[in-house]
């Protein structure tokens, strides 16, 4: 690997404080920080090349996270998943001697149904502590590194060299990177469209979906459209660099597995956020383009006021169930992105008793904003009927550490880029007053910014 071209100094000593723990761990679990300055992560994400790595990036420059290798890993399927992840990560953490409080990164599916082959290398749940962890929190940079007893040393201190080299790269130890200017090119030749489901053929699903909810089958469908295209080397490093730059108000998420397999994305919605006994989420549903006229209408419109509170009566619904506290504005609030506009409530409560962020997300998800309402007979539709696969899009991504804290994204405005295939994926909620023509022009609309950062013309 080429010298790191910034820093120098700073990268040999971290390095060297590693190599130097390793050597005298005497047989026991070593978990090592050492303060970096300032870095950036996602450039750092897309200097590793096709290393495996994660990358989690909150709004506004909130947390970021990047993760190398797996100290631990633990993985999980069926309906109990998400309190099979949280138990088994601490009995990992117990099993090796590790302090709680490191942060594990997390991946869950839409659904608890196995994976389709699109997705093979994925898993319907999957936390990993990771060996190298970069941490960004409140403007301060640091590496954690965790080896367990086992652990190769000479694995960890390569590991720790990828990263380090990786930020000093990219200036990430020193001057941060500018910011490209949001929807501009990120460099590379365009990726050509191999085949796409188009407006008119959604139109026609939605159009099923209407006639379902008129017999009252349920009272709201979120139905996902996949656009499948040809793939380019390095496209989803460049693409969750221009994502970065143009939606620094979302959630930006990769997580690269071998051969270049990515989950790539940014999400306007948080899922769920909790500190402490303390609970934060958001309803995110109702869209408009950005004109005048939209979002007048989006406004004053019966019918996205009614999609909206069916996802605010669903959060209410359930954290009231689990014995919360909660608070949120009595009318929703506009939220603007660079291509769309979304009616947006926000959520916080207080627990009464300790609850595991997995645990509260386990019964918040899916909400309506993503599957429908009543959530079980929209999610057996889905499941059904969709056809569109939807694998790690729409679930939940982000993190959590031993004490139960962290925060939890949905996977939406994202794509799968395997091989030579990218997949973009978009939704709308459907409810029984929805025109399938204005539905599919909304999933146009959603895809507009993912179609912009892969470089589709």
């Amino acid at each position: 690997m080429d010298a790191p071209q910034a820093t120098p100094v700073a990268v040999e000593s971290a390095v060297q404080r590693v190599r130097d723990g390793l050597a005298t761990r005497a047989g026991r679990a070593l978990q090592l920080s050492v303060p970096l300055e300032r870095g950036d992560l996602p450039a750092a994400f897309a200097a590793l090349g096709e290393t495996p790595a994660w990358l989690w990036a909150a709004p506004d420059d909130g947390d970021q996270l990047l993760g190398v290798g797996a100290a631990l890993r633990v993985t999980a399927s069926g309906h109990d998943r998400f309190a099979a992840l949280a138990r088994d990560a601490r009995a990992a953490e117990e099993t090796a001697a590790l302090t709680i409080g490191a942060s594990w990164l997390v991946t869950l599916a839409f659904d608890d149904a196995p994976l389709s082959e699109r997705w093979s290398g994925f898993e319907v749940a999957e936390a990993v502590l990771p060996a190298v962890l970069v941490e960004r929190r409140r403007g301060e940079v640091t590496l954690h590194v965790t080896a367990t007893a086992d652990a190769d040393a000479d694995t960890v201190v390569r590991e720790v060299g990828a990263t380090l080299e990786a930020l000093a790269a990219e200036r990430g130890l020193g001057e941060e990177r500018p910011r490209p200017e949001a929807g501009g090119p990120v460099g590379g030749a365009p990726v050509p469209s191999v085949a796409r489901e188009g407006e008119a053929a959604y139109a026609a699903r939605v159009e099923e979906v209407v006639s379902a909810l008129r017999r009252g089958d349920a009272q709201k469908i979120v139905a996902a459209r996949r656009v499948d295209l040809a793939a380019g080397a390095g496209v989803a490093s460049r693409a969750l660099l221009a994502l970065d730059a143009a939606y620094p108000g979302c959630f930006r998420f990769a997580v690269r597995k071998r051969d270049g397999l990515t989950f790539v994305g940014a999400s306007p919605e948080r899922l769920v956020a909790r500190q402490g006994r303390h609970v934060t989420t958001v309803a995110l549903a109702g869209s408009s383009d950005l004109s005048e006229t939209g979002v007048d209408a989006l406004a004053r419109s019966a019918k996205e006021a009614d999609e909206h509170q069916y996802v605010v009566r669903h959060l209410s619904e359930t954290l009231l169930s689990l014995g919360a506290r909660h608070s949120a504005p009595g009318a929703p609030r506009l939220r603007r992105l660079q291509h769309i506009a979304h009616l947006e409530t926000p959520v916080e409560a207080d627990l009464d008793r300790d609850l595991h962020v997995l645990e509260v997300a386990r019964a918040l998800h899916p909400t309506p904003a993503v599957c429908g309402t009543p959530v079980k007979t929209a999610r057996a539709w889905i499941v059904e009927r969709e056809g569109a696969d939807r694998g790690l899009y729409a679930g939940p991504i982000g993190w959590f550490n031993g004490r139960g804290d962290g925060e939890l994204a949905v996977g939406i405005r994202s794509a799968l880029v395997r091989g030579e295939r990218l997949s973009l994926y978009a939704g709308a909620g459907i409810v029984a007053a929805s025109s399938p023509e204005d539905e599919a022009k909304e999933t146009s609309q959603k895809l507009r910014g993912l179609l912009a950062a892969f470089e589709v013309e």
